[in-house]
């Protein structure tokens, strides 16, 4: 709230002035303050209860992935697989996924068993520098494979692809095809980029 407020401050690069009353209020040392006291709660479980969605574990994405075969039509299907397979190999938001061009996928002149992909839209991008080809590898096993989930989905799926996958993923939940691994904690689409992180960084690849 306090940024939503903030941007529509004229003065917003300017401090807030306690004795003149000019600049950004949003920037007063009582909003920050209070700012920091609900933060204080939220670390000491006093506070609103966190939303934040944790992380797949490795059987559980397995199972999400067979479930959508089981509960899905074939169009919704592999939309579902396509976006789920991708952003776990890319290690990727959801609105990466979902803002992918089909044309940024170029094959890979030295070997017809990669693709090249380019993320020309991402939260973390902010200069055409940072666009950087990554080589997109295929997966011996064809549940997880996204070479073949993107190649299924480029060829079969015509029209709008504007799923709500966070949606998709809630019927998955709810059904009998999904038993979590762990107790507790919060699934959703930011769950698949951060079950990927884990699972690289627990089998030794650095944070870079």
């Amino acid at each position: 709230m306090k940024k939503a407020i903030s941007y529509y401050m004229p003065r917003k690069a300017m401090d807030w002035d306690e004795v003149h009353y000019i600049g950004n209020p949003t920037k007063s040392a009582a909003v920050n303050s209070m700012i920091k006291a609900t933060g204080l709660h939220d670390l000491q479980g006093s506070g609103k209860k966190s939303a934040a969605r944790r992380a797949f574990e490795w059987e559980e994405f397995i199972m999400v992935l067979l479930a959508t075969r089981q509960l899905f039509t074939a169009k919704v299907m592999s939309t579902l697989l396509a976006v789920m397979s991708l952003q776990w190999q890319v290690i990727g938001h959801i609105d990466d996924m979902m803002n992918l061009a089909t044309g940024t996928v170029l094959k890979h002149e030295p070997y017809p068993f990669v693709l090249n992909i380019k993320m020309c839209w991402s939260k973390n991008i902010q200069s055409e520098q940072q666009s950087a080809t990554q080589i997109l590898f295929a997966a011996m096993d064809p549940v997880v494979c996204p070479i073949l989930h993107l190649g299924i989905f480029i060829e079969t799926v015509v029209g709008n692809t504007n799923q709500n996958i966070s949606g998709l993923l809630n019927k998955i939940f709810s059904s009998i095809f999904f038993k979590p691994v762990l107790e507790g904690g919060l699934l959703g689409t930011p769950s698949i980029r951060k079950g990927a992180a884990t699972f690289a960084n627990c089998r030794g690849i650095t944070r870079d």
